[in-house]
This record gives structure tokens, C-alpha cells and sequence, in this order.
């Protein structure tokens, strides 16, 4: 029978940020002078702790640098806060992806208003052309500030 680990336990924590970096494969690349089975110690609660391997401060923030957050989670609930993440502006991402959204949204009307002024004569030239195509790019790279920030949590 496999153990589920009690998700706010040092060893469901720990579980969890191995998880959260792809797991132990990913986790003994990060800490490559780690070896499986203290991978599999540093989540086992029913290991004997005098034998038990020890997951070091040093190896914890490795972790959170490839992408696992859980540590920084749980000390934060244990003192009573929440993380939040930021957008690439350093805004809370809520804030953040407003912001973006609206922006997005400003540069699809401004398009919108250059393709129907240069179609208005019912033919399109070369500047307007370029005008639309500069139009198009901005919300291209709105739309991708707003993607960015979503993939950051949002």
C-alpha cells in the first residue's frame, strides 16, 4: 500500500516540491550529490529520524530555484501569510493581469479603428498597410504580456 503524506507535514512538503519540479529524476539532477534512496528518506514519515537523510536549507532553495514553491508556501502559512505571485511588472499578478487584459483590449480597439479608417475608401495602400500591421504587432505583444503573466499564476 503506498503512504500518502499529510500535505502540511516537513514530509508531504517535501513530496510536494519534488512533485512541483517533475519528480525524483528532476530532483536528483538538481541536487546531483544526492542519492535516491535519500530522496525517498527525505519523505518517508516513518523513517527512523537518528537515520533518516536530512534535506539542507542549501538543497531547499536549489529546489525552489528549478521551480518548486511549496517550501516558500508552508512558511509562509506557518506564519500566517499567503505568497503571491508577481506579474513581470512586479505587480500581485491579480493586479497585473487587469493591467494587461486592458492593455490587450486598448490595442485591439486602436486596430480595430486603423482597419476600418484605411478601408473606409474601399481600398487599401501601402501605408495603411504598414499602419495595420504596426497595429497588429501591438496587440500581438499585449497578448503575450498578458500569456507571460498568466503562466506566472494568474
Amino acid at each position: 500500500m503506498t503512504k500518502v503524506n499529510c500535505p502540511v507535514s516537513l514530509h508531504g512538503v517535501t513530496e510536494r516540491a519534488f512533485e512541483q519540479i517533475g519528480g525524483f529524476d528532476e530532483v536528483l539532477t538538481v541536487l546531483a550529490a544526492r542519492k535516491r534512496g535519500a530522496l525517498y528518506d527525505m519523505i518517508d514519515p516513518d523513517r527512523d529520524p537518528a537515520k533518516a537523510a536530512k534535506l539542507t536549507y542549501a538543497d531547499a532553495r536549489a529546489l525552489t530555484r528549478a521551480g518548486a514553491t511549496a517550501f516558500a508556501e508552508d512558511l509562509a502559512r506557518l506564519c500566517g501569510m499567503q505568497l503571491v505571485p508577481l506579474g513581470s511588472d512586479g505587480q500581485p499578478v491579480p493586479v497585473a493581469l487587469m493591467t494587461r487584459t486592458s492593455a490587450l483590449m486598448t490595442e485591439t480597439g486602436e486596430a480595430v479603428q486603423t482597419v476600418a479608417a484605411a478601408i473606409a475608401d474601399g481600398r487599401l495602400e501601402g501605408r495603411e498597410i504598414k499602419d495595420i500591421r504596426t497595429q497588429v504587432q501591438d496587440v500581438i505583444e499585449a497578448g503575450y504580456r498578458l500569456l507571460t503573466d498568466l503562466e506566472k499564476g494568474g
